[in-house]
């Protein structure tokens, strides 16, 4: 019988998996690496959950926007929930 993954491995787990599935869709990974197409992973904005508590830790964000905009955007709007990418077509680049 199989034990159950610690809380831990399922978030990394998870997050790994995000982080791959950015990468199939041409979002930049991470936010060192040079934009390709307009859009990459921010990993540190989020990564305590200061910005945005219903948020992940790491948010697929405009690649020219900044942790000072995006913070502002954040308080701006309720609960701090900014416009991010949940989807980028790898085919013809149209975002949600």
């Amino acid at each position: 019988r199989m034990e159950p993954e610690s809380v831990e491995n399922i978030d990394w787990s998870l997050e790994d998996w995000r982080r791959t599935d950015f990468e199939r869709q041409g979002v930049s990974v991470p936010r060192e690496t040079p934009p390709t197409a307009g859009w990459l992973l921010d990993l540190t904005v989020n990564k305590d959950f200061a910005l945005c508590a219903t948020y992940p830790r790491m948010l697929a964000v405009p690649a020219r926007a900044t942790a000072r905009q995006m913070e502002a955007v954040a308080a701006f709007r309720a609960r701090g929930r900014l416009p991010v990418l949940s989807y980028r077509s790898p085919v013809t680049g149209a975002v949600l």
